[in-house]
């Protein structure tokens, strides 16, 4: 398995990639997560399946409340991407592929991300989005940087949310 090895006690271990390696492992799956779910939107809208974002989000940026915006971009943007891929992929995807190996490790916890965001339009691009963040974890063997993807992601779907409402397929 790329990126793990054995620790004292016979369990795997992430092999940590550097500061520099982490930099280019993040900058390489963000645009990979938005050149993504940007396709996989434009293609379920080409199968006339319209993706929306999830209402509560919609409702908040419609409102254009300054406070309920600036709470929204930390949720979003902070506690969410923390929250998330500490029950996601440090504690899920690690702990399926130490004791399940890889197959389950990739396709419970993407799925779970998935449904998670109670957003039927989404489905895929969750799941899409859900293996893009346990990439960059496998690769970078550091959770920091699976936090940051997630975050990069959500920064730029919500910045379209809010200058460029039309935004992009599969973004939003």
């Amino acid at each position: 398995d790329r990126g793990l090895r054995k620790g004292r006690d016979g369990s795997d271990k992430r092999e940590r990639k550097g500061v520099g390696a982490s930099v280019l492992i993040w900058l390489a799956a963000v645009v990979v997560a938005l050149t993504g779910s940007t396709l996989l939107g434009i293609l379920q809208e080409q199968l006339g399946i319209e993706v929306t974002e999830q209402d509560a989000i919609l409702t908040l940026v419609e409102q254009g409340d300054r406070l309920q915006l600036t709470m929204l971009a930390i949720s979003a943007v902070v506690l969410a991407p923390l929250t998330e891929e500490l029950l996601f992929r440090h504690m899920l995807f690690r702990r399926l592929m130490q004791r399940a190996g890889p197959t389950l490790a990739w396709i419970v916890p993407a799925i779970a991300f998935s449904l998670f965001h109670f957003n039927p339009s989404g489905l895929v691009i969750y799941a899409w989005l859900g293996l893009v963040f346990a990439l960059a974890y496998l690769f970078s063997g550091r959770f920091a940087v699976a936090v940051a993807v997630h975050a990069g992601h959500n920064a730029f779907a919500l910045a379209m949310l809010l200058w460029a409402p039309e935004g992009v397929p599969g973004v939003s």
